[in-house]
């Protein structure tokens, strides 16, 4: 049974989750040699292993806008209860690289039209300032 890192997809029964995790191939099946069973999360985004669609809606605006609003309040709580601001400066930009990087991998993915490619560096602006 294979899972994400979240945890809710189990065997495919969330939409999308097929597409990532395919059920397991048979003995000569190409599928096999596409990807190692053993690809992480960013070698399978960076190589653009993963359906456009999840990657930029799943990975890029839900996931990424909820932990970058997750680190934001985190740095507003800090802030009032009166910890040092490099602190809170330090918790809103911790996710910098992982949004550049979900930004540079939009960038690099192939047959990506330049409208979604500004989209996420709207996206980037918007966490980043926010």
């Amino acid at each position: 049974m294979r899972t994400t890192l979240l945890g809710f997809c189990l065997a495919g029964w969330v939409t999308g989750c097929a597409e990532v995790y395919p059920p397991p191939a048979g003995p000569g099946d190409a599928a096999l040699t596409q990807r190692a069973p053993d690809a992480g999360y960013f070698r399978l985004r960076w190589q653009a292993q993963v359906p456009w669609r999840t990657f930029f809606w799943r990975d890029l605006v839900l996931v990424g806008t909820l932990a970058n609003a997750f680190m934001g309040f985190l740095a507003l709580i800090l802030l009032s209860q009166g910890a040092d601001v490099a602190w809170a400066v330090a918790a809103h930009f911790a996710l910098l690289p992982y949004n550049l990087f979900l930004v540079a991998t939009v960038w690099r993915w192939p047959g990506v039209s330049p409208p979604w490619k500004w989209a996420a560096s709207v996206w980037l602006v918007a966490t980043v300032a926010v």
